[in-house]
C-alpha cells in the first residue's frame, strides 16, 4: 500500500537511499550521490504533503515523491516535445526501493499507487526524468509504459523525460 509518509519514518528512508546508493555507485550510476538525495529533502517532501511510502505487512520497503509543482527543467527539453496538454501534470521525484526486497514486483506495485493517486488528484498526466545508464529505473519505466519525450539538460547532465497519460 502506498500512503503518505511521517516524519518518524525518515530514519528508514534514508536507509534505503543509502543502500541504493551503495549499489548505483558500484553500477556506475551517478545519478545519487553524498550531495543528494538527504534527510532534509525528504522531511521537506514529507512535510509538503508529496512523500509516500510503499508499506507491506508494516516494513517499509519504498519511497517516492510526488510532485504536483510544475518543474522549471521540464519547461526547456533540449531534445523532443512533450505531448499536448493541460498542463497538470505530477512528476515522480526520489523513487527507491529497499535493494534488499528486489525481485518482488515493488517496483510496479509502487507505479500503480502513484497512478491512483495522480488520478484521485484529478490529474492525468504524469512525467519523470532519470539517467540514460540508471538500468533498474528505465526498465520500470518501459514496463509501465512511459514515453520517452525527449531530453533536460539538469546539472549539466542530459537527461532522458518520459511522460505517461492515465
Amino acid at each position: 500500500m502506498l500512503r503518505l509518509a511521517v516524519l518518524e519514518e525518515g530514519p528508514r528512508i534514508m536507509e534505503m537511499i543509502e543502500a541504493a546508493k551503495v549499489i548505483m555507485n558500484e553500477q556506475g550510476i551517478d545519478q545519487w550521490n553524498e550531495e543528494y538525495p538527504w534527510l532534509e529533502d525528504i522531511e521537506e517532501d514529507i512535510n509538503n504533503h508529496i512523500g509516500y511510502v510503499l508499506e507491506k505487512e508494516g516494513h517499509i520497503h519504498g519511497y517516492v515523491c510526488i510532485n504536483f509543482n510544475e518543474q522549471e527543467d521540464y519547461n526547456h527539453l533540449v531534445e523532443g516535445s512533450w505531448s499536448e496538454s493541460d498542463g497538470k501534470y505530477a512528476t515522480i521525484q526520489r523513487m527507491v526501493i529497499d535493494p534488499e526486497q528486489t525481485g518482488k514486483s515493488y517496483g510496479s506495485q509502487m507505479m500503480v499507487g502513484i497512478q491512483d493517486i495522480v488520478l484521485e488528484k484529478g490529474v492525468h498526466e504524469i512525467r519523470l526524468d532519470t539517467l540514460a545508464n540508471n538500468g533498474p529505473m528505465c526498465r520500470l519505466i518501459e514496463k509501465n509504459h512511459f514515453e520517452k519525450r525527449g531530453k533536460i539538460n539538469s546539472y549539466d547532465i542530459l537527461r532522458p523525460v518520459f511522460q505517461k497519460f492515465i
